[in-house]
């Protein structure tokens, strides 16, 4: 994923398990460093868009990878 929200997104989710798909491919995207520490990510909404899911599927994966110490709420998303 790029950071140009406007581009079109190759991946795709199935309906079950949105938000478990999106919260692995931000880790997976986190581990590797395309968000290094302390980076901005891109809004809920841009992640919505980019991923094809709603606000509260990005929402649920960010609480997630925030359960898990990989992000934190300041304002807006960050790496940890």
């Amino acid at each position: 994923m790029t950071n140009n929200p406007d581009e079109p997104s190759s991946f795709s989710v199935s309906r079950q398990g949105a938000a478990e798909q999106v919260m692995g491919d931000l880790r997976n995207r986190i581990c590797q460093g395309v968000y290094p520490r302390g980076a901005k990510l891109p809004s809920e909404r841009e992640l919505a868009t980019y991923y094809r899911v709603s606000g509260p599927t990005v929402r649920e994966a960010l609480r997630g990878l925030a359960a898990t110490n990989l992000v934190r709420m300041r304002k807006g998303w960050a790496c940890t």
